[in-house]
């Protein structure tokens, strides 16, 4: 379930309580909660962790930053600009490390 559905959804409590129901049952509300889908993490190659976890660790690099002074490898990696977006998601969001090929 995504956040739209969890509003209509709730919504929909008005009809089963009526409008002028100051209150919902709680149990109904955490039910519907537990649905909510998290978003998934954005997956990404050992390099781009390593240099997200130095950018970080370091805190002195912003996201910006962590474009502007990328090592060659990721930078090479960011000239996609798809590959802009996954970073900044695993920026914010958080990541997982793509498993190698075997």
């Amino acid at each position: 379930m995504n956040k739209q559905e969890l509003i209509e959804q709730i919504k929909g409590l008005k009809n089963l309580f009526g409008n002028k129901a100051e209150y919902i049952e709680i149990d109904a509300a955490i039910k519907l909660i537990e649905q909510l889908d998290e978003p998934q993490k954005t997956v990404v190659p050992q390099f781009v962790a390593d240099w997200i976890e130095t950018c970080k660790e370091n805190n002195i690099i912003s996201l910006s930053g962590a474009f502007e002074y990328a090592k060659e490898e990721v930078d090479t990696w960011l000239s996609d600009w798809k590959n802009q977006e996954i970073f900044a998601s695993a920026w914010i969001f958080g990541y997982e490390v793509e498993k190698e090929k075997r």
